[in-house]
This record gives C-alpha cells, structure tokens and sequence, in this order.
C-alpha cells in the first residue's frame, strides 16, 4: 500500500488501517522528513520521527516530566542500547505507569505535528511485533485523535480537512466505529449531544458557545476516527429518515464526570463486576453456535428486537472496553464476540437469510463444527444476497447493495461477481475506493486471468489518481484479450492524461 496525501488525507489513510486491522508500520516522507506510524491489529501502538526535537527525551524535557540529568543519564544509556523509557525507568525517574501516560501523550503530540500534511508521500508495510513490547501500548484509537486534534490550532486547515461548512456529517451506522471509547470536555459533549440525525458542519458550528476553533478540533477528531460520518446530499436522505442515531447511545465519558479507574488490588465496583460477569455469560451461549441463543432471544423474536439487541450488545462487548484495567484480560474474549455478534446479526437481519436459518433445527446449529447444511446455508444465502443486491442496483439503492454485498463476501471470500459488484461500489467513495483497490489485487494474484478483475483495478486506480499502476492493470487485462474496446479506450485515455 502506498500513495500520496496530495490524493488523500493522513487521517483517511490512518482510518482505512484502523477499520481493515492491519498491522505494521506506515512510513511518511515530506522532503528531509521522516515519520512513521505503527499499528497492531488496527491500533496505533508507537509514533516516531526523524527530527531530534521530536523525541520522547525532548518532549518530557520540554514538559519538565524530567529534569536535564535525568535525560542526559536516559540519553547515555540509550546510546549502549538500552531504550531511552526502560532507561528512565531503571533510574526511577518515572514509574510504569506514567511512562506509559507520557507516551500515549507523546504519541497525540507527535501527530498533531503531522496529520495537517497536506503533501509527501506514504508507505504502509505489513508485520507484526516491529516496536519493542515495552513502548507497543495501543490506546484508544477516538482518544488519540481527540488528544491530537485540540493541539492542532489552524481552524481553516481543521476545517478543510473536515469537508468545508456545507459538509453534510451524522453519526456512522457502524457499531465498530461508532461505540469506540473517548472522553469528551464537557463543552464537547454539550456540541455533540445535539447532533441529531445529519447536519451541515455550519450548523453544528452555531450549536454551542464554544469557540470556533473548538468545535472544529471536536468534528476533525470524531470524523478523523470514524465517529462522524461525512454524507453526499442524494445519500443523506435515506439515513435521515431510516436512521436517529444520537450521542446518548455512545460509549464515551464526560472527563469532569469521569470516575476513577480501580488500580489492581482494588475491589470492583458493582457496575464492573456485572460487565465481567456478561462478557463471560456471553462467551458461553456463544459457544452454542446458535444466533438466538446469543442475542438471548427466541427464534421467533421481532426483527427490531433483534436490531435493539445487536446494538446492545456491540456496545458492551466493544474491543475499547479492553483499555480499562478490569476488562484488559478479557479483550481478546470481546474481540471474538464483536465478530461473532456482528456475523449473527447479519444473518437474522434479513428476512430471506434469516428463513434460511430458521430451516436449521436448533441442535443441527450448535457445535463448533461446520456441517453439511451449514454449508449450504451459507451457500444460499450468498446467492440470494447477490440476488437481491442486484435489485438494489438496478434501483441505485447503493447502501442496501453495499450492506447484502459485504456479508456475502465474508461467506464467500472467492467469488469474483460479488467482489467486481462490491468493488465497483466502494468505488463511488474515496473513503473506500483504495481498500476496494487493495483487496481486488490480492484477489488477482489468486484468479490471474479474470479480465474484468484487471480493467476495474485499473479504473479504481485511475480514480487514486494512481496513473502508472492504472496503466499497468490496464495492460494486464490487455494481455488477457487484446480485442477489448473498453481496455483499449481506457489506455488510450490514460495515455492523454499522462504528464
């Protein structure tokens, strides 16, 4: 993955990892400048730069967390090999813990310097444990930009980044985005809590008494994130009307209001015991295999129970629950049960997939194993999905085609008609258009020989404004039929617009 922040923001490239759960480390150049950002599992765990001044020594130097001898002693062992951190800790200059808060701080500091790039180049290479354990701390991923953003103080910059005054913005259907963990000031919640259904940015620049550079830094940290979504006018109306996600149902705290967090040893409060106690209780009806079971509800629920239960429960089970000290051994656990939450509700959302899975009886659905009649479940229900998908397509209802396209790529990872359907839709969204490219490619080492495959990575990368890596897919498809009209004008076109 590579590119250039001329095409897209920092923010937008940082976000696609985030939701794809990539791991490795994403390197930035602009001129003399050097960055990089490194991920695990879709969370960002370390941030460095080639500027001396942009050290972590520097940075408590400058906020007297540590006195001149203490860095010289720190920066002297660094140099024999010992990280400037462990350094500090062996002296006992600062504890794990507030090591561990600086660093979190450092990290916000660091890319409030650089998210505002709007030029230089990036590379993002895949890989795992590439920063040592010690300085890999992940934090929330929402808080990390709210952190950043109140240090970034250009309101025009902020508000270019977050799509100008006519921006339409709401909150992202998403449960994965939307239930992240953030602390908000209290003025930011006032701002935030007002947000209902879409709004133009100009509109949510006159809800509060805040000042404009205030609310500016809010908006580019939660669109930055994913919190907020960004909207076209013919895409708006239908999220108006079908949707009235507000601020009261998200997984923040407001920071005068924010209760202690217990340190080990300390007895849990009630609240916490009984979160432990329904991660756990979940866990096991989950092993059962069967959908209802997990959404506590029997087969013959109302579908808008199982939508309110679906909600419920993401926001409970949410990974970002792991950063409190009282649920960090259980988040691998939560991890597991959002994907699994997230695969049921797919399956009983829709009327056709849930008749599906109702034929199943209940003791056919449970056990680790996959079954025979599992399997043609699953096989049912990718053909009906594409099935109806198209329908959505011939109606450009996009969003419903995009939604029953998703979930039957996860069944069927291998099919190039849902693939080409899909991609061509994430197509329509520079959100999205580069993950679409990513996955296509990956999808053509495997399937070399799928023409169409080849002619549309070279349109979605001519639509990066990726022109050498359009006209090299296009070539491809070439050389699997040379008779192509479409191939042909495509080249013909990228010929004229090559500088």
């Amino acid at each position: 993955m590579l590119g250039h922040l001329s095409r897209e923001s920092l923010a937008e490239v940082l976000h696609s990892l985030h939701l794809a759960a990539h791991s490795g480390q994403l390197s930035l150049k602009r001129e003399e400048e050097e960055r990089q950002v490194f991920f695990e599992g879709g969370e960002i765990v370390h941030v460095s730069s080639s500027d001396p001044a942009e050290r972590i020594g520097q940075f408590l130097l400058a906020r007297k967390a540590i006195g001149p001898d203490d860095y010289a002693h720190a920066l002297t062992e660094a140099r024999h090999g010992l990280l400037f951190g462990q350094a500090l800790l062996s002296r006992g200059v600062l504890a794990n813990a507030d090591l561990e808060e600086q660093l979190v701080r450092f990290r916000s500091w660091l890319l409030s310097r650089f998210l505002p790039w709007s030029d230089g180049a990036y590379i993002f290479q895949s890989g795992r444990g590439l920063v040592p354990p010690s300085i890999a701390s992940p934090s929330p991923y929402a808080n990390l930009f709210l952190h950043a953003a109140r240090q970034m103080e250009d309101a025009e910059q902020l508000l270019r980044d977050a799509g100008g005054e006519d921006q339409l913005v709401g909150f992202t259907a998403n449960p994965r985005l939307l239930f992240q963990n953030f602390a908000l000031t209290p003025e930011e919640y006032f701002v935030i809590s007002r947000i209902q259904g879409i709004l133009a940015v100009r509109e949510i620049l006159t809800l509060a008494p805040l000042p404009r550079l205030k609310v500016l830094q809010m908006l580019y940290a939660l669109i930055a994130s994913g919190v907020l979504e960004r909207y076209d006018r013919a895409g708006a109306l239908e999220v108006q009307f079908n949707r009235g996600i507000s601020a009261a149902v998200l997984n923040l705290v407001v920071e005068a209001a924010a209760p202690a967090t217990p340190s080990p040893g300390e007895r849990l409060t009630d609240r916490q015991k009984w979160h432990r106690e329904f991660i756990l209780a979940l866990q096991t009806r989950a092993s059962s295999g069967d959908h209802y079971a997990l959404f506590d509800l029997p087969q013959g629920a109302p579908q808008q129970d199982i939508h309110a239960r679906f909600l419920e429960y993401s926001k409970l089970v949410h990974p970002d629950h792991g950063f409190q000290p009282h649920l960090a051994d259980l988040r691998p656990v939560m991890q597991d049960l959002f994907a699994r939450i997230e695969a049921a509700f797919n399956t009983l959302a829709e009327s056709h997939t849930r008749a599906i899975y109702d034929r199943i009886a209940p003791e056919k659905r449970a056990g680790g194993k996959e079954t025979l009649q599992q399997k043609l479940l699953q096989q049912e229900i990718v053909r009906k999905n594409l099935e109806k998908a198209r329908e959505y397509l011939d109606r450009e209802d996009w969003h419903s085609a995009f939604q029953l396209l998703r979930d039957a790529h996860r069944f069927d990872p291998d099919n190039s008609d849902i693939l080409l359907l899909l991609a061509r839709l994430e197509m329509k969204n520079p959100l999205w258009a580069r993950q679409a490219a990513e996955r296509l490619a990956d999808h053509l080492h495997r399937f070399p020989m799928l023409e169409d495959g080849w002619l549309l990575l070279a349109e979605i990368y001519r639509s990066l404004n990726l022109p050498l890596r359009a006209r090299a897919a296009a070539e491809r498809a070439r050389d699997i039929n040379p008779k192509n009209a479409r191939t042909e004008e495509l080249l013909r076109a990228l010929a004229k617009e090559a500088p």
